[in-house]
């Protein structure tokens, strides 16, 4: 699937998608909520391997709109396990790539949470993976931020 964000005003952004079928959609969106974490979410789904999380399913052919905002969350079933335990994580991953946590803190708040729901931590998660997945972050910010309006950052997923 390709990917396209594209600068329209300072305040505002178009995210594109084209999937390996064909089809297209996109959305106008307002950058300084949802660029950010657009980029973590692709950063950590990409990195964790996801494949039925938000990208994932937006590969496989979800509307965006189906996948905005709490109403898909609270339409959660236990098919939706992996979508739910990404959106568990990107939370409080947000303060830790954004540089509001350290990864100490990271890991004890996951840890806690995931303690909490009584369910094991994943596997994948370790301080190696969340060095790796902060320099991911941090280089595709940089690519948006370097960006001039109107011209598309495009990634590619790997369906």
């Amino acid at each position: 699937m390709v990917i396209r964000f594209t600068k329209n005003t300072p305040t505002h952004h178009t995210f594109y998608i084209r999937r390996s079928d064909g089809t297209e959609e996109s959305a106008s969106l307002e950058t300084r909520s949802f660029m950010p974490h657009d980029l973590i979410h692709f950063a950590y789904e990409s990195e964790a391997g996801c494949r039925q999380s938000f990208y994932g399913r937006l590969a496989a052919g979800t509307r965006i709109d189906s996948l905005s905002g709490m109403d898909a969350l609270n339409a959660a079933t236990p098919a939706d396990a992996e979508l739910m335990e990404t959106e568990r994580i990107t939370g409080p991953l947000t303060s830790f790539l954004r540089g509001g946590m350290s990864a100490g803190d990271f890991m004890h708040a996951l840890e806690n949470m995931f303690t909490a729901l009584q369910q094991p931590l994943p596997a994948h998660i370790s301080p190696a993976f969340l060095t790796h997945l902060q320099a991911r972050y941090h280089a595709l910010i940089g690519q948006w931020q370097a960006l001039p309006h109107h011209t598309p950052m495009e990634l590619h997923w790997q369906d």
